[in-house]
């Protein structure tokens, strides 16, 4: 998610980050969705015993109530399509939240990783500058993914509301 610099002999080499936060979303979000499948269609006694829950938890800590889950799985049941707009926005939201400690945690590291140097000879003070800039970029694409799909989620806030009055 960041580049990576290294001094070769013919001067400072960066290589690229290969991947977009944006595609790592889309990822995510795609697991969540089988995640929370599996946990939605599993029994209301045993929900909190499937690898898909145990998976959530670990991964960004995402906690399913009982009455949560019972409320869910209901909706499926019965309203099939509005269940499946609910489950995309719980999986994007859910994909956010795991994005987020990702970030955070490449943040921590590469910032203790720059402090706890003994001197300023193995990595220079332009390369530091060049990794922060490298994570408040990585901070402004998520910001700006965050707000697209806060875009999104109105629009089919809208939608829905439109349906609703009309009785579609």
């Amino acid at each position: 998610l960041i580049p990576s610099y290294s001094m070769k002999e013919e001067g400072l080499f960066v290589t690229p980050r290969t991947v977009t936060l944006e595609g790592i979303s889309r990822n995510i979000t795609n697991d969540y969705m089988r995640m929370y499948s599996e946990v939605i269609s599993s029994e209301n006694n045993n929900y909190m015993n499937t690898n898909a829950y145990k998976e959530m938890v670990n991964r960004a800590d995402i906690i399913l109530t009982p009455d949560e889950h019972r409320f869910l799985r209901d909706l499926a049941k019965r309203m099939p399509d509005q269940y499946q707009g609910i489950q995309r926005s719980l999986a994007t939201t859910s994909a956010l939240k795991e994005i987020e400690i990702i970030i955070s945690k490449l943040e921590v590291g590469v910032y203790t990783g720059l402090a706890n140097q003994p001197d300023r000879e193995m990595i220079s003070e332009s390369v530091a500058n060049q990794y922060s800039v490298a994570l408040k970029s990585l901070r402004n694409e998520l910001k700006a993914l965050n707000t697209r799909i806060k875009y999104d989620q109105q629009r089919r806030s809208i939608i829905q509301g439109a349906i609703q009055k009309v009785g579609g």
